[in-house]
């Protein structure tokens, strides 16, 4: 989990957004250990969370 979140928080700071580890880090805990959501899933659904919370456009941010 600690790489996926190395990952998205890495492609937001391109993006010039600091997005918090703790932040990415609870969302995944919560997506993946509680809802039993598939981690590649989880990865999707956090950067799609912070991508609106941060009003970019998906169409910016390409997959790993």
């Amino acid at each position: 989990m600690s790489e996926i979140t190395k990952q998205i928080e890495a492609r937001f700071l391109e993006l010039g957004v600091k997005v918090e580890t703790s932040e990415i880090e609870a969302k995944l805990d919560q997506l993946i250990n509680k809802f039993k959501v598939p981690p590649e899933e989880a990865r999707r659904n956090v950067i799609n969370y912070f991508l609106k919370k941060h009003n970019i456009r998906n169409l910016i941010f390409s997959p790993a």
